[in-house]
Order: C-alpha cells, then structure tokens, then sequence
C-alpha cells in the first residue's frame, strides 16, 4: 500500500541511500518560500495562496510516471513539471481559482 511518503521527490541520495519524498520536498519549497515572501509584505490571504502554489508545485511528481523514472530509470514522457500545470488547469476554475480568490 502506497502512502503519501512513497512518492519519490529526489534520486535516493547514492551516499546515505534515503530517499527524499516529493511531499517533504513539497513542504520545503513551502518553507522557503514563507521565509522569502515574508520580507516582501504581501497581505495574509495573498500570502497563503503564494504558499500554496509553492507547496503544490511539484504535484506532478506523485504518480506511476515519474516514480519509474526514478526507480528504474524509464523515460518519463510528459514530465512532472507538464503534469503539475494540467492538475492545475483542470483544477483552476472549480477548486484553485475559488480557494484562492479568483
């Protein structure tokens, strides 16, 4: 059974063998992002939504595609940055545009 940390964010690190997943990865760009918009004063609801584009951007990396690419080394095809930008097109007009103010 597959759970959100199986999801691969990152090759396994050939050192240590650990394996980063897309969601930690998701959440430090999310972090990072906090960190840097915070300087920049945007009001509070902007904020959230900036952080939420930024923890969702490598949405596309949860899925059968590009774990093969990672695991066993197949082409991935349309690439996770494409599948990201579909989720969040089909996704825009019922669910993000709202959740965002748009």
């Amino acid at each position: 059974m597959n759970t959100h940390l199986d999801w691969p964010g990152k090759s396994v690190d050939l050192e240590t063998g650990i394996q980063h997943p897309a969601v930690y990865h998701m959440l430090d760009v999310a972090a990072v992002a906090d960190r840097l918009l915070r300087r920049e004063g945007f009001d509070e609801p902007v904020h959230q939504a900036l952080l939420l584009l930024a923890a969702l951007h490598d949405l596309g990396k949860i899925g059968a595609r590009f774990r093969a690419m990672i695991e066993e080394r197949e082409t991935q095809g349309e690439r996770h940055w494409e599948v990201s930008m579909a989720w969040f097109a089909h996704f825009d007009a019922d669910v993000l545009g709202p959740l965002l103010g748009g």
